[in-house]
């Protein structure tokens, strides 16, 4: 009758923690919820390679924390015969 005891309080435990551990993940239905968040930037510069007129197009390039390219890429314009651009 001991034994009986002892293997149904250890079920139960066990199922108490595994009911515990998933009641606490952060996992929702396979997937993990990520937080996004919206930064707003202001990129502006000149070009150095020229003569550049009013309107040339540029092409600003992200890059990663190796300075390589990610893919993600930026076009504006000249606004001045100078090679000033905004974004």
């Amino acid at each position: 009758m001991a034994e009986i005891k002892f293997i149904l309080s250890s079920v139960v435990a066990a199922a108490l923690m595994a009911f515990a551990l998933t009641g606490c993940s952060e996992d929702s239905g396979g997937k993990k919820r990520v937080k996004s968040q919206s930064v707003a930037y202001s990129i502006s510069g000149f070009t150095q390679k020229g003569p550049f007129i009013n309107g040339s197009s540029v092409t600003i390039q992200e890059l990663d924390s190796s300075l390589d390219p990610t893919g993600l890429t930026f076009d504006t314009e000249t606004t001045n015969d100078l090679g000033a651009f905004e974004i």
